[in-house]
């Protein structure tokens, strides 16, 4: 569906850590829903995958009225310290 937009969030910054969230995609190219946490995420604290929650829920692809009703998929944040 080509490149997505996202926005960044400021918070946990003194956490560091990979947050990967299972996503589902609307024909509109918004995520509709997001769970952080899932496999394959490292230091998955309550801070970490709130943010990545919120930054899953910024994605944004292009519009596609041929792709199906919910995509399902996967957003990987990695969070390094910022001091």
């Amino acid at each position: 569906r080509g490149a997505p937009d996202y926005t960044l969030y400021d918070g946990c910054e003194n956490e560091y850590g990979l947050i990967v969230v299972d996503i589902v995609v609307n024909r509109n190219g918004q995520v509709i829903e997001a769970t952080p946490g899932v496999k394959g995420s490292n230091n998955a604290t309550s801070c970490l995958n709130a943010q990545a929650k919120k930054i899953a829920m910024s994605y944004k692809w292009p519009a596609d009225s041929k792709a199906p009703a919910r995509q399902y998929g996967k957003v990987s944040v990695n969070f390094t310290p910022t001091n």
